[in-house]
Formats: structure tokens, C-alpha cells, sequence
């Protein structure tokens, strides 16, 4: 058949780390993986609503700032069992996954960050995700080759593909 055009490096998140749920009511499996991308805008802060820096970030964590956040489309994968599960890639700034991976308040930021995907997932799909989740130690599930390379962020694949054929049609 014909060969896939290559992958734009720039519209591959990075990959975090993988929060493990539980659809409700029918109890399958979800995995979102948390990953990072510079599409999405740093958190900001409630009162001014600027961009908060590393410092703000470093001492006070995701206090009182609003995150944005990116929900990709979920898709069907299988779990280490080889049972059916759902993937879903949330985008996050590369600031905090930096924080969820080293560092003093790795914790800190991992709880936060997975009650803010889940939140999100929710609230972009109408679902209803079990709050009991886990943190597994997969940085991401669903993905190419072995299951660990994470996908192309679909939004920033369609955008590419409308700025080429602008260029096409010059």
C-alpha cells in the first residue's frame, strides 16, 4: 500500500507518565498519558492571569493557578493481559512534566496533574472515570512499536497538513 508520510517530530508529545482508572460504570481499563507539548500554554495564575514561571512553579507547585491542558482522542489498546483497554493522550506544558519527573515535589505534582487529567477527560468526553486511580510505572500505554512511542497529537498533525497544501497551492 501506500507509505505513510513521515512524522513531524514537533507534533510528538513527550512522554510523562501513564495514570491508570477505571471507566464507569463498565469498569474497563483507562490509561491517560500524561505528556508534555510546548502547544499547551504554561499554568496561570487565578488573580492575574499571567503565565507563572519555574520559580512560582518550584515553591508553590500548582497552587492557584489554572492549567491548561490538552485532551486528545482516545483509542483502544490492550493492557500487559492482553485484555481491551481505552488510551488517551493528555497534553500538559513541559514545565510541569519536568516536575512530575525530578525534584522535590514530584509527588506534589503527579497526584495533582492526574486529578486534573481525569477532571478533564470527563469533562471533554462525558464519561465517568473511577477517582481511585494509580500511577503505574509506564510512561505510556497505547502507543507505536512495542506500545511505548507515544502518537502524533492529531490537532497538530491536521494543522500541518493544511499548512502544506496552502504551500501547494502557493
Amino acid at each position: 500500500g501506500p507509505t505513510a508520510p513521515p512524522v513531524n517530530p514537533r507534533t510528538l508529545p513527550r512522554s510523562g507518565f501513564v495514570v491508570k482508572t477505571h471507566h464507569l460504570p463498565s469498569n474497563e481499563k483507562w490509561f491517560l498519558n500524561v505528556c508534555a507539548h510546548d502547544v499547551v500554554d504554561r499554568p496561570l495564575s487565578k488573580g492575574q492571569r499571567e503565565p507563572v514561571d519555574d520559580e512560582y512553579l518550584d515553591s508553590w507547585c500548582l497552587a492557584n493557578v489554572d492549567v491548561p491542558m490538552h485532551v486528545c482522542s482516545r483509542r483502544t489498546c490492550t493492557d500487559h493481559a492482553g485484555e481491551t483497554a481505552t488510551a488517551i493522550d493528555v497534553i500538559f506544558h513541559p514545565a510541569l512534566i519536568a516536575r512530575a519527573e525530578v525534584g522535590r515535589n514530584v509527588a506534589t505534582f503527579r497526584d495533582g496533574m492526574s486529578v486534573l487529567a481525569i477532571a478533564n477527560v470527563e469533562k471533554e468526553l462525558g464519561v465517568r472515570l473511577d477517582r481511585k486511580s494509580k500511577i503505574i510505572r509506564a510512561t505510556y500505554k497505547g502507543g507505536s512499536g512495542d506500545g511505548s512511542a507515544p502518537l502524533p497529537i492529531p490537532e497538530l498533525v491536521e494543522m500541518e497538513r493544511k499548512q502544506l497544501e496552502q504551500l501547494a497551492a502557493g
